[in-house]
């Protein structure tokens, strides 16, 4: 499916079939040319793949080779698996389903007198538990930002913002005075909680946070303005 990347004639590119169809692979498109448009002096990727990894715990990434900046080559990998559901989602899905049956059948249980005498008292604390669990699954913050995003589509978007965000960073993030700052907004992030409430994996790296920043901003959703801000700065954006 090489042909249908138009943009990407100098990477060898790999596509898995039924991983992208016509209008993803136009969007997959898009995305990375306009980045390449804003940062004409940015190193092409040498190698692009993508394919239909649904167990995978990796929704895509950039592997960097070489040491030097002459010998430095870059590949990016998406895993369109993770435009469906990730595995994450899933497993929360199942315990939330466990969690359902549990109530119901406990709840039909009393309903019935179906417990022994001295039992009932113990049975309904467990379903207590069973109640907050199930509130907790359902209440759990996101881990990744893609999973904010219903539609194939803006999972697309979302996923490549994230990763095309890792290659920006290494491009433009080149001066002791700007890591700093970003260091702070981190810090500040962190402390205050907004770097959770954009997702988990966005507490675990400053990289990670301003990748999953920019991916939450990319498909539209609110973000505190000082994160704006300093992402618009790595990116250039005036």
């Amino acid at each position: 499916r090489s042909s249908d990347l138009d943009t990407y004639r100098e990477a060898e590119v790999k596509i898995t079939k039924g991983s992208l169809n016509k209008g993803e692979i136009g969007l997959f498109n898009s995305q990375i040319e306009e980045m390449f448009n804003n940062y004409p002096d940015m190193q092409k990727f040498t190698k692009i793949t993508v394919n239909n990894a649904k167990a995978s715990s990796k929704g895509g990434y950039i592997a960097t080779y070489g040491y030097t900046s002459k010998d430095k080559s870059y590949d990016l990998y998406i895993n369109a698996g993770w435009l469906d559901k990730t595995p994450g989602e899933r497993i929360r899905e199942e315990n939330i389903k466990w969690y359902e049956r549990k109530i119901e059948n406990i709840n039909k249980g009393l309903k019935e007198n179906a417990y022994i005498e001295g039992s009932e008292e113990d049975v309904k604390k467990q379903l207590e538990n069973y109640q907050k669990q199930l509130e907790n699954e359902k209440n759990r913050p996101s881990y990744n930002v893609i999973t904010k995003s219903s539609t194939r589509e803006d999972r697309l978007k979302s996923l490549l913002a994230h990763e095309l965000m890792h290659r920006i960073y290494q491009t433009n993030v080149k001066t002791i005075e700007l890591e700093q700052e970003i260091r702070d907004v981190y810090k500040k992030a962190l402390s205050n909680g907004d770097a959770q409430k954009i997702s988990t994996y966005a507490t675990t790296q400053m990289s990670e946070f301003i990748s999953e920043a920019n991916s939450q901003i990319e498909v539209g959703i609110e973000t505190p303005q000082y994160i704006i801000d300093i992402v618009n700065k790595i990116k250039g954006v005036k």
